[in-house]
C-alpha cells in the first residue's frame, strides 16, 4: 500500500470504531503493522495527510513511537493548512495533548497558534465555516492558550455565525463552555448568546440547558441581556424540576451557576437543593465543592441534607483538592453543619495537606471553622500561624474577613500572635492607600462591612484603643464612589453604619462631609435620585425616610435633601391612613427629627408633630401606638423647632410609662444627647421628670463632645499619624490662651448647668458665661449649626448663662497672636481680662499682624 491509501485506512478505522474497538486497536497484529508502516512513510505524506493521521490517532486515543516525529513534521506544514484542516489539526492535538507521550508537542502548539494568530482577521462566515471557528475555539482553551487577541477575533467571527443562523445547540454549547473554560468574556458575544438562548430554553436537552447555564453564569459583563435569560431560565428551572428532569448532579451544577449569575432565588434554591436530596450519593468532589457554598438560607432549613452532604463529603475526602477542601469547610461551616466526622475528616486532610493552600484557601478554612463554632486546636494554629506567613497577599477584602474572625479566636492562640491584627490593619489600610493611587475603588460591599467593622477596630489597638487614622482617611476615600455604586439594601447598611453604629464615627463623618468636596458631591447626587423618587411616588417610602433620617443624622443638608424631606412630608401628609399606625408614626418620627437636625421645613414639621399630639389629646392618651424612641424623637423635634410645651408633654406621653433600662439599650448614639436635652427640659418645666427613663438619661451625665473626642484623629486622618500626638483637643488650646490672657476659667465642667447634660469647654463661673465650641460633630455640611447644637445653646441660655461661641477652627491658625485675639474678641463682653489684653499692647500687636495677612492675601 502507497502512503496515501495508508493514511485512508488508518482514518477509516478511526472514523468508524466502536468504543471496543478503540480499547483493542493496539492489540490487533493487523492495524499495528499498518502503524509501523505509516511510521516509514511519515516524510512522503502531504500536509492533509498529517492531519489525517492526527485526527485518526486522537480518536483512537493511540501514542505510537513515532508520534513525536508526527508533530514535528505538522508543525513544519502547518503554513500550508486550509482552515478546516487548521481546525482538525488543533482538535485532534487537544485530544492527544492528555496522553503522556504527547507532552512533548510544544512545537506543534506553538506553530499552530501562530497560525491562527496570522489568520485571525480572517476568520468568520466566508473564510472559516461555523463547525471549523469553533473547534479552533475549543481547542485553544482544552490546551489553555490564553490569547486576548485570538480570543476576541473568534469571539466577532461566532456572533457573525450565530447572527446568520449557523450555530445550533450543540455548537453554541461548545462555544459557550471554550470562552467559559478559558475566562474570557466578550460583552457582545455574550449578550449574542443570552439573547439566542431566552426564547431556544425551552427547547433545551437538560444537559444543553445545564451546560450552557453553566458556561454563561459569569458573563456579567453582557449586561441587561445576561439578566433577562437568568429570569427566564427561572420558571424553565422549577418546571423541570417539577417534572424531575434534572438529575442531582444537574441540580448542584444550577445551585452553583444561579448563585454565580446572582439570580438564585430562595424558592429556586429549595428546589434545587430537594432535587439533590434525590440522590446525594451521585455527587463527586467537584460537585460537592460547588454546591455546598451555594445552598445558603437552604441548608439551614434542611439540615437532613446538610447531614446526607457531609457524610458524602467524608467519605471523599481523600480525592479531595485543596481548593475542593477550602470550599467545602467554608459551605459547611455557613450551613452550620454539626457533624464531628466532616470536621474531624476535612481538619484531618487539610492540616496535612496544609502547605499547599493557597492564601484565599486559608481564610475560607478559618471562616468556615469560624462560621461553625469548631475548634481544633492543632488546625486552628497551623492555619492561623499560614495566615500570618502570607499577609502581603491578602486583598482588603480578605485582609478584613481576618479581622472579623480574630475576636473570637481562643485567647491562647491570640496570645500567641498578638501582633497579627496590627499587621492586617496595616495590610488593608495599604491596599486601600495603593488602590485609592491607582484608580481602583473599593466594592461597596467591602466598605460597608469596614465601616460596620470599624467600631470593633478600637479593641485592636493595644495603645491608643482608638481608630486607626491612616485606615479612616483611606476608607473615606473610597466612601464617594460606594455611596454612588451602592444598591437599595447596601445603600440602607452603609448609612446605618456611619450614622447609628458609633457615635465617633457619626461625628468622623460629619466631619469630612464639611472637609471633602467630593463626598458631598456623591452624596448630593445620592439624594438628588432619592428626591427624585420620592417625589413620583416611591417604591418603598419607608427606606427612603430611613434614608433621610441617617443622613440628617451625618448632617447633609444640601439642596437635595430639603428636596427629599419636602416630597417625603408631602407623602407623608397625603398619606396618613395609607399605612398603620405604627409605621406611620416610626415614620413622621424620623422625618420631623431629621427636618429638626437640618433646620429645614420646620414649619411642615411642627404642623405634623401638632398633629399626632392632637390625635393624643383627643383620644385620652390613647392614641396611636408609637415605640419610645419614635416617641422620643417626635418630642424632641418638636422641642428643637420651637413648638409650645403643651405640645411637647402630649408627645412625650407615648413614653410616661417606659424605665431607663428598657429605654437606653434602644437609643442610638446619635439619639441619646437629644434624648438628655429632652429630659432636661422636661425637668425644668414641671419640677420632676415624667418618668424613669428621664432620670436615667440625667443620671448618666454629660458626654464627651463627639468632637472633642475626635479632633486628634481628624489631624491624624488628613495629616498622617505623625502629627496625632500633636493635637491637643480644642479645650486645652482654649485654657492655655485663656492663662496668657490670666482670664480664671473651669476647663472642662460639667457644673456649669444645673442638671450637667452638658460637659461645657470653658466656664467663666464669676460672669456665669460660658464659652460653646463648635466641632465638626455640632455643624452641618453647608457649615451651619444643627439643631442638637443650637438646641444645645438655647438651653444653656434658659439656665441663666452668657453664651459666646466659638468656632474651633480659628485654632488652626498658623499664629498665636491671632488664636489669642480670636478668643480674646469671643469672651470680651463677660471677661474683662480679655477686653484688657485687647486694649493692651499685646492685643494691638495681635490686630496689626491680622491686618497684615488680611492685606498680604489680597482682603480689602
Amino acid at each position: 500500500m502507497d502512503p496515501l491509501h495508508l493514511v485512508t485506512a488508518l482514518h477509516r478505522l478511526a472514523r468508524f470504531r466502536s468504543r471496543d474497538e478503540a480499547s483493542v486497536f493496539l492489540r490487533d497484529p493487523l492495524r499495528l503493522a499498518l502503524l509501523r508502516r505509516l511510521g516509514g512513510a511519515l516524510e512522503e505524506l502531504s500536509a492533509l495527510s498529517l492531519c489525517c493521521v492526527l485526527w485518526a490517532l486522537a480518536r483512537l486515543s493511540a501514542a505510537p513511537e513515532w508520534l513525536e516525529r508526527l508533530m514535528n513534521r505538522s508543525a513544519e506544514a502547518a503554513p500550508g493548512l486550509s482552515s478546516h484542516q487548521l481546525s482538525m489539526a488543533l482538535y485532534a492535538l487537544a485530544r492527544l495533548h492528555r496522553l503522556p507521550a504527547a507532552q512533548r508537542s510544544q512545537a506543534l502548539i506553538e506553530a499552530l497558534h501562530q497560525e491562527v494568530r496570522r489568520r485571525q482577521q480572517s476568520l468568520g462566515p466566508g473564510a472559516t465555516s461555523a463547525m471549523d471557528t469553533v473547534l479552533i475555539a475549543d481547542s485553544l482553551a482544552r490546551l489553555q492558550i490564553y490569547d486576548d487577541a485570538v480570543f476576541a477575533s473568534l469571539a466577532g467571527a461566532l456572533r457573525s455565525h450565530l447572527e446568520a443562523g449557523e450555530l445550533r445547540m450543540r455548537e453554541v454549547r461548545h462555544a459557550a463552555t471554550a470562552f467559559a473554560s478559558i475566562g474570557f468574556v466578550d460583552p457582545r458575544l455574550g449578550a449574542a448568546l443570552c439573547d439566542w438562548l431566552r426564547p431556544r430554553a425551552a427547547e433545551c436537552s437538560a444537559g444543553d440547558l445545564v451546560a450552557l447555564a453553566y458556561a454563561l453564569a459569569r458573563a456579567g459583563a453582557a449586561g441587561p441581556a445576561h439578566g433577562r435569560l437568568f429570569a427566564a431560565l427561572v420558571p424553565d428551572v422549577l418546571a423541570r424540576l417539577d417534572r424531575r428532569e434534572l438529575s442531582s448532579r444537574d441540580a448542584s451544577s444550577l445551585l452553583y451557576t444561579f448563585s454565580q449569575a446572582g439570580a438564585l432565588s430562595h424558592r429556586l434554591a429549595g428546589a434545587l437543593a430537594d432535587a439533590v436530596d434525590r440522590a446525594p450519593n451521585a455527587l463527586d468532589g467537584q460537585d460537592l465543592a460547588l454546591m455546598v457554598p451555594c445552598l445558603g438560607a437552604a441548608a439551614l432549613e434542611r439540615q437532613e441534607l446538610v447531614g446526607k452532604l457531609a457524610s458524602r463529603t467524608a467519605r471523599l475526602v481523600g480525592t479531595l483538592s485543596p481548593r475542593q477542601l477550602a470550599r467545602l469547610a467554608c459551605g459547611f461551616g455557613d450551613a452550620h453543619a454539626r457533624s464531628p466526622l466532616l470536621w474531624e475528616a476535612l481538619g484531618r486532610e487539610s492540616l496535612a495537606r496544609s502547605a499547599s493552600f493557597s492564601a484565599p484557601d486559608v481564610l475560607r478554612v478559618l471562616a468556615g471553622l469560624d462560621a461553625a463554632g469548631w475548634t481544633q486546636e492543632d488546625v486552628l494554629r497551623a492555619f492561623w500561624g499560614l495566615a500570618a506567613t502570607k499577609i502581603q497577599k491578602y486583598l482588603a477584602e480578605e485582609s478584613l474577613a481576618f479581622l472579623r474572625i480574630w475576636p473570637r479566636l481562643e485567647a491562647p492562640l491570640r496570645r500567641e500572635l498578638e501582633q497579627l491584627p496590627e499587621e492586617l490593619i496595616r495590610n488593608l489600610r495599604q491596599r486601600l492607600e495603593r488602590g485609592a493611587r491607582s484608580g481602583w475603588q473599593a466594592p461597596v460591599e467591602l466598605g460597608v462591612e469596614l465601616f460596620e467593622w470599624l467600631p470593633q477596630s478600637r479593641a485592636l489597638q493595644a495603645k491608643s484603643a482608638t481608630f486607626d487614622g491612616r485606615l479612616i482617611h483611606a476608607a473615606f476615600g473610597h466612601l464617594p464612589h460606594q455611596v454612588l455604586a451602592a444598591k437599595a439594601g447596601l445603600w440602607g447598611r452603609l448609612l446605618t453604619a456611619l450614622a447609628l453604629s458609633d457615635r465617633e464615627l457619626s461625628a468622623c463623618t460629619r466631619t469630612k462631609l464639611q472637609q471633602q468636596k467630593s463626598l458631598r458631591g456623591a452624596f448630593h447626587e445620592r439624594l438628588a435620585r432619592e428626591a427624585a423618587g420620592a417625589a413620583a411616588t416611591p417604591r418603598d417610602p419607608g427606606l427612603a425616610v430611613a434614608a433621610a433620617f441617617r443622613c440628617a443624622a451625618l448632617g447633609f443638608d444640601g439642596e437635595p435633601m430639603r428636596e427629599l424631606l419636602r416630597a417625603l412630608l408631602r407623602l407623608c401628609e397625603d398619606g396618613m391612613q395609607a399605612v398603620e399606625a405604627a409605621t406611620f408614626a416610626a415614620r413622621a418620627a424620623q422625618l420631623c427629627w431629621a427636618c429638626a437636625e437640618v433646620r429645614s421645613h420646620r414649619r411642615e414639621a411642627t404642623r405634623l408633630t401638632a398633629r399626632l399630639a392632637e390625635q393624643w389629646e383627643e383620644s385620652g392618651g390613647e392614641g396611636p401606638v408609637v415605640d419610645a424612641v419614635s416617641g422620643i424623637r417626635l418630642a424632641w423635634a418638636s422641642l428643637a423647632c420651637g413648638s409650645a410645651d403643651g405640645e411637647v408633654r402630649s408627645l412625650l406621653q407615648a413614653v410616661a410609662g417606659v424605665e431607663g433600662e428598657d429605654l437606653l439599650p434602644l437609643l442610638t448614639p446619635v439619639d441619646l444627647q437629644p434624648a438628655r436635652q429632652l429630659a432636661w427640659h422636661c425637668r425644668q418645666q414641671t419640677g420632676a421628670s415624667l418618668g424613669g427613663w428621664a432620670a436615667a438619661l440625667l443620671a448618666q451625665g454629660p458626654a464627651l463632645p463627639a468632637g472633642a473626642a475626635s479632633g486628634a484623629r481628624r489631624t491624624s486622618a488628613a495629616s498622617g499619624p505623625s502629627k496625632a500626638a500633636q493635637s491637643p483637643p480644642p479645650e486645652q488650646q482654649l485654657s492655655g490662651l485663656l492663662q496668657q490672657m490670666r482670664v480664671p476659667h473651669v476647663v472642662s465642667s460639667p457644673a456649669a448647668m444645673p442638671g450637667g447634660i452638658y460637659r461645657v469647654s470653658i466656664w467663666f463661673p464669676q460672669p456665669r458665661a460660658v464659652l460653646d465650641v463648635d466641632t465638626g460633630a455640632d455643624r452641618l455640611a453647608s457649615g451651619t449649626l444643627g439643631g442638637s447644637a443650637e438646641l444645645r445653646r438655647r438651653q444653656l441660655r434658659d439656665a441663666g448663662l452668657q453664651v459666646h461661641a466659638f468656632d474651633s477652627a480659628a485654632l488652626r491658625g498658623p499664629q498665636r497672636s491671632q488664636q489669642l485675639r480670636a478668643v480674646a474678641e469671643a469672651v470680651a463682653g463677660s471677661c474683662p481680662e480679655a477686653a484688657e489684653w485687647l486694649s493692651g499692647p499685646e492685643g494691638a500687636a495681635a490686630v496689626m499682624t491680622a491686618d497684615m495677612t488680611s492685606r498680604d492675601a489680597g482682603v480689602v
